[in-house]
């Protein structure tokens, strides 16, 4: 957003603004089966010290991404809200060139820490969403 200040373009500035594609990045993610059962970031608090689930996907180059999940997982649910490190290369939301290559890969599986292996497919250009 600075540099499209800096070059008073002031329409691309706003829309990076409006869509923030640096504000908490996050996917929502299509599960391929329900959950079959609950897990509450409570519980996550219980067993470590951390306020959200961790969990870990792959990228379309097949590298590691951290993430945490939004909320808990609840049975039944058939989709999962991912949030992206604040360092994502993951930037997408008002961007003219959106920066893909940290996010998640379309289709693939995520490793919930403490619940296990979930599979899922989203639009990497349209679900990965940013929180302003």
């Amino acid at each position: 957003m600075k540099a499209y200040m800096e070059h008073q373009d002031f329409i691309h500035a706003y829309e990076i603004f409006r869509y923030g594609s640096n504000a908490d990045p996050f996917a929502v993610l299509r599960l391929e089966d329900a959950l079959t059962k609950d897990y509450s970031s409570q519980k996550a608090m219980n067993d470590k010290s951390s306020s959200h689930l961790v969990a870990y996907g792959m990228n379309k180059d097949n590298e590691v991404i951290p993430l945490r999940i939004l909320g808990d997982l609840r049975e039944g649910a058939t989709r999962v809200s991912v949030l992206y490190n604040d360092d994502t290369l993951c930037q997408i939301g008002g961007r003219r060139n959106p920066i893909t290559e940290g996010c998640l890969a379309s289709r693939g599986g995520l490793i919930v820490e403490g619940y296990g292996a979930l599979n899922y497919h989203y639009s990497v250009d349209s679900d990965n969403l940013f929180r302003n």
